[in-house]
């Protein structure tokens, strides 16, 4: 980092680093300022919270209005990007993008997600963590709540993509160069942890329904992700690809309320799930489309599964989702 020697204040929050962290349920370890302390998202009621395997959000200070108004917040804010490193994977013959190296691709990437931005490779606790760090060329809030003072983009020993970015409420901006100080000391301490992506495939158990279980099975670099929500589950897959050529996801949901108005758009395509006939509706387009089909579960009374493919690339990846959701299976 920039200034490791510089003495780092972020107002009146403490800069004295305290305990490790685990980030994204342990694939990634922080040393935090001390006080520091997860705090998730708040989220809509009618979703599903995002589960820390995917997004994890530390915050210090806050106050009791979690950084609004005049109360000082740092927040350290990790997510995956269910893409990969284009050093170690390469996209197939033909794809609609062809990304460049690592060292290309992260700093189109920071500067396309944080704003200008001065961007340099940065060397941190863990050697095996190959990471590029921006810091934006002004700390401001723009339409949003809070200013990002440091952003990274990792690519972890698998190839796996994560960010880790620091953000301070509206009460720090006039501090924001001693807070990106303590930014740069707690990105300075980043470890990998000891979880890792299953990327492997195969045959995955989503829930149990009596003495049947639902399963689906799932191709190579292909990750599952459970979203348990208030009366429902929600499963997202995503299929892993070299960055900037992210294709979209595959989203099962079990509902015994489900949303039975027509999807957007005209398209209506005959498909099977769990050995009946079924209609994906809704839309195709150049860049992708959705698609979505609606069932009761067989032999479960009042539930339904709901399956939505979205291709936000290339319409070949609504194909292919439909194909892994014909594999959804009630065992005997």
């Amino acid at each position: 980092m920039r200034h490791p020697e510089r003495a780092a204040r972020c107002g009146k929050l403490s800069s004295k680093l305290g305990a490790e962290l685990p980030l994204l349920a342990d694939r990634l370890r922080v040393t935090a300022p001390k006080g520091a302390r997860e705090t998730p998202r708040p989220w809509d009621i009618m979703g599903a919270p995002e589960p820390t395997a995917s997004e994890t959000r530390v915050m210090l200070g806050g106050g009791k209005t979690g950084g609004r108004g005049k109360d000082e917040a740092l927040v350290i804010f990790a997510q995956e990007l269910w893409q990969l490193d284009p050093d170690l994977a390469r996209p197939e013959p033909g794809a609609i993008v062809q990304p460049a190296s690592f060292a290309d691709e992260a700093p189109k990437f920071l500067e396309a997600r944080y704003g200008p931005s001065e961007i340099a490779a940065v060397a941190v606790a863990d050697p095996e963590l190959h990471v590029f760090a921006a810091w934006p060329r002004a700390a401001e809030l723009g339409d949003r709540d809070s200013a990002v003072v440091l952003a990274m983009i990792a690519s972890m020993s698998d190839g796996s993509l994560v960010t880790v970015s620091f953000h301070i409420s509206p009460a720090l901006i006039k501090h924001a160069s001693g807070c990106t100080d303590v930014a740069e000391r707690v990105a300075a301490s980043l470890l990998t942890g000891p979880r890792k992506l299953e990327r492997g495939g195969g045959v995955k158990t989503l829930r149990k329904f009596a003495q049947r279980d639902l399963t689906i099975a799932l191709p190579p670099d292909h990750v599952l992700l459970e979203k348990p929500g208030p009366d429902f589950d929600q499963y997202e897959i995503f299929k892993l690809r070299p960055l900037s050529l992210y294709p979209g996801r595959l989203s099962v949901v079990l509902t015994q309320h489900p949303d039975s108005s027509p999807s957007e758009g005209g398209v209506e395509e005959a498909g099977t799930l769990l050995g009946q006939a079924v209609k994906w509706r809704g839309e195709r387009g150049a860049r992708g489309g959705l698609l979505a089909a609606l069932l009761p579960v067989p032999g479960a009374s009042r539930w339904f599964v709901h399956v939505l493919a979205h291709a936000t690339r290339e319409p070949k990846y609504l194909d292919e989702f439909r194909k892994i959701a014909e594999t959804l299976t009630l065992t005997p």
